[in-house]
């Protein structure tokens, strides 16, 4: 905590002047830099899972509502997002039951600020612009699709829940 002591120093003149030569009334300022205020810092302020169906004839699991991820962030200018690329029970996230392929080309985005930027690769991993100065509040929207090779879907069974895990990371 930054505590500013102001002190005010009381001054008299004497003087015989006329009163019209001076101004009735003055203003001034005080300033001076802010310093350090915040380390670089990356946060997250919320997280929210996404759906997905499963097509069983094209062996395709597409997004239906993408997952979010808002981060404040401050210096870490580089966003990444990376999928397990494999399937987890609903109930069981430690225990792999499938692999999958990921494809985040059509559906991920990410957005900080007013503007909007689309994911053209598989490889979700975005620079945004700070100047290390101000804090970012960005928004990232994880949706795509996954396929599975039809051994890899001989592993999954009929009316379970399944999840594809993503990590988020901020770098610097």
């Amino acid at each position: 905590m930054k505590t500013i002591i102001a002190t005010t120093i009381a001054l008299t003149i004497a003087t015989s002047a006329s009163a019209s030569f001076f101004p009735q009334s003055t203003g001034t300022t005080w300033g001076g830099p802010s310093g350090t205020v915040h380390g670089n810092q990356c946060s997250f302020s919320d997280n929210t899972a996404g759906s997905m169906t499963f097509n069983s004839n094209s062996k395709t699991w597409t997004t239906n509502s993408p997952a979010t991820v808002k981060i404040r962030h401050k210096g870490a200018g580089n966003i990444k997002v990376v999928a397990t690329e494999e399937l987890f029970q609903k109930d069981d996230l430690e225990n792999k039951v499938a692999t999958v392929e990921v494809d985040y080309r059509s559906g991920t985005s990410i957005s900080y600020n007013s503007n909007n930027q689309n994911v053209n690769d598989d490889n979700a991993s975005w620079q945004v612009p700070n100047q290390n100065k101000l804090y970012r509040n960005t928004k990232i929207t994880i949706g795509g699709k996954a396929t599975m090779t039809e051994a890899e879907m001989d592993k999954i069974d009929d009316s379970e829940n399944y999840v594809i895990k993503h990590t988020v990371t901020c770098l610097q």
